[in-house]
């Protein structure tokens, strides 16, 4: 991460307008997401997939993205995070 700062410097010395952006984390199983899908529905019958799953999301995950978020902030870059998009609620959903 200490890179996006080193850019960041070049970038404005240059004289560009242009801007930095970081992407986060996405979200992280324990196995994958298709395993995940079909243990759920195994111990769900009937199974309708749901549209936000939990079990076994990798919770350290959101640390990381809370970690990134920050520092975009301090170094005065756009952070876009796909975690918070793509997991309503965190970790505890």
């Amino acid at each position: 991460m200490v890179r996006i700062s080193i850019y960041d410097r070049r970038i404005k010395r240059c004289g560009g307008t242009a801007s930095i952006g970081v992407v986060g984390p996405v979200p992280v199983w324990e196995n994958n997401l298709p395993k995940q899908v079909f243990l759920y529905c195994k111990a769900n019958t009937p199974c309708e997939v749901p549209k936000y799953l939990k079990m076994s999301l990798i919770a350290d995950i959101f640390d990381l993205d809370e970690a990134m978020r920050q520092f975009s902030g301090r170094q005065n870059v756009k952070y876009l995070s796909p975690i918070r998009v793509l997991c309503k609620g965190g970790p505890r959903m």
